[in-house]
């Protein structure tokens, strides 16, 4: 229910390596709570992106977050990390979470900002 902590995973499961699956990997280190709130994230950002006005820009960010989710199931990678793999990962995320009806297109970075 708790996790194992970030311990060696591989060790604590009594294998040669951990489990490369990014979808078991922070159920065993987090915990049930914890490991489901991470992956309820990703799974919300996917569905954001799929409920998006479709766009051909949109289709490319939600092609590459499932390619990025895909991947996800064969490698173990966070979205904190500094590997190409996960700021792909945080890239599509943010591609998919970005609403410019919400948000406001960006046209100039002085129209999002107060600059004195």
């Amino acid at each position: 229910m708790l996790g194992i902590g970030f311990a060696d995973t591989a060790e604590e499961i009594d294998e040669v390596r951990g489990p490369h699956n990014s979808y078991i990997y922070p159920l065993l280190n987090t915990g049930v709570i914890a490991g489901s709130l991470y992956i309820g994230a990703l799974v919300y950002a996917l569905g954001q992106g799929i409920r998006k006005r479709w766009t051909p820009w949109n289709a490319y960010a939600v092609g590459l977050a499932t390619a990025i989710f895909l991947y996800m199931g064969f490698e173990s990678l966070f979205l904190g990390g500094l590997s190409v793999s996960s700021i792909m990962l945080g890239l599509a995320l943010g591609l998919l979470l970005y609403s410019p009806e919400a948000d406001g297109p960006v046209t100039d970075i002085r129209s999002k900002f107060e600059i004195r």
